[in-house]
């Protein structure tokens, strides 16, 4: 961040190059880039686990209620996704995969 002060009023300035810098420290994803197997890691019980294709058309939906869920991504094409993963303690994170 970079704070600015012009005329005694303070701003705060943000840059966030890509949704990578967005992602919640206590939500793990790996491996990534992956070819099947995709595990999702949380401090707090995953409640849902939506993955969507480049178009934000909704590919995989998952509940889990766990806080170490496995997603098999065999049936996707090769490309970008995002991956939601909600939480009972209501975070949201979005995160960038690509799978090969």
């Amino acid at each position: 961040s970079l704070t600015y002060n012009p005329g005694n009023v303070d701003c705060e300035y943000y840059t966030y190059l890509g949704l990578d810098q967005l992602q919640n420290e206590n939500v793990k994803m790996y491996p990534n880039p992956t070819s099947g197997k995709l595990n999702v890691l949380s401090d707090a019980p995953v409640s849902s686990i939506e993955i969507f294709d480049s178009y934000g058309r909704l590919c995989l939906s998952q509940s889990s209620g766990l806080t170490l869920t496995e997603l098999d991504l065999s049936g996707l094409n090769s490309g970008m996704y995002l991956v939601q993963i909600t939480t009972t303690a209501d975070q949201v994170t979005m995160k960038r995969i690509q799978r090969n």
